[in-house]
């Protein structure tokens, strides 16, 4: 019970606050408010990456430990795909070249970094197993990520100005995702064997469609309520149409304008 509790204020009120500070800081204008918004999310987010020392006998802790263990690639792979994207010369609608080539280079890094984890050593454990939560983010990534930079590379192509560059190399980061996924199926990994990892990709893929499935009924659902709705109210009154005395009032006061003057009120 002492656990549960302990979960609850050092993880998951902290986790809520996160989440409101973000929105907050991004939906308030005045810059003093923003601050205390990002101060806030700040607070919250050390609570959760202590989380592993402040409520060491509970589960939550472990998404703690795997989120300290993961912000490096995360930043390195979000600020690469800003840049990437919205590398602007200021005062022109020109990519900045250096600006996306070192988006580029971060996104690489962050990629290998995170694929360091799984096949080169020091995949993220806690309490001397693979923290599960590893399990769950790396299969979500491997599935993802081709369908995530392909459709970056169509919507970039479709609204982007001059960006066939970007749009290609997008491109090239989802065809290189899909083949990672491929390999991950075949070779061995640091801490787990391929055949045990493909299990555990085949899990992801079912949830993944199941979650599709169940946003999608979602949405029908929605859509049908929403329809049935507007079918049940009453039609707005139909105005009747104006009468000749309407007609020539409106005549005038169109004349009147075209030919200047004015009009006594």
């Amino acid at each position: 019970m002492a656990s549960d509790f302990s979960a609850i204020v050092f993880f998951w009120l902290p986790g809520i606050v996160l989440v409101s500070c973000v929105f907050y800081s991004l939906l308030k204008k005045n810059s003093l408010d923003k601050r205390r918004g990002v101060i806030g999310a700040s607070v919250c987010l050390i609570l959760i990456l202590a989380s592993p020392w402040t409520i060491t006998g509970s589960d939550s802790s472990a998404f703690g430990h795997l989120l300290g263990v993961l912000i490096g690639p995360l930043v390195l792979i979000l600020l690469g795909m800003y840049n990437i994207i919205f590398s602007i010369q200021p005062g022109t609608f020109q990519i900045a070249k250096n600006e996306r080539t070192l988006g580029q280079i971060m996104l690489l890094i962050g990629i290998f970094w995170l694929l360091a984890f799984h096949w080169i050593g020091y995949t993220p454990s806690y309490n001397g197993e693979i923290n599960r939560y590893w399990i769950i983010f790396l299969t979500t990534i491997l599935i993802l990520s081709p369908l995530l930079f392909f459709a970056f590379a169509i919507l970039v192509s479709i609204l982007g100005h001059e960006r066939k560059k970007v749009s290609w190399f997008m491109g090239f980061i989802g065809f290189l995702a899909f083949q990672i996924l491929i390999i991950s199926m075949l070779l061995d990994g640091f801490s787990i064997s391929s055949i045990d990892f493909s299990q555990h990709l085949a899990v992801g893929l079912l949830e993944i469609i199941g979650y599709g499935i169940g946003f999608l009924l979602a949405a029908i659902v929605f859509s049908v309520v929403i329809s049935l709705y507007e079918k049940s109210l009453p039609m707005m009154a139909q105005l009747e149409p104006p009468n000749q005395e309407e007609l020539k009032y409106a005549r005038d006061i169109i004349k009147l304008h075209l030919e200047g003057g004015h009009e006594d009120e």
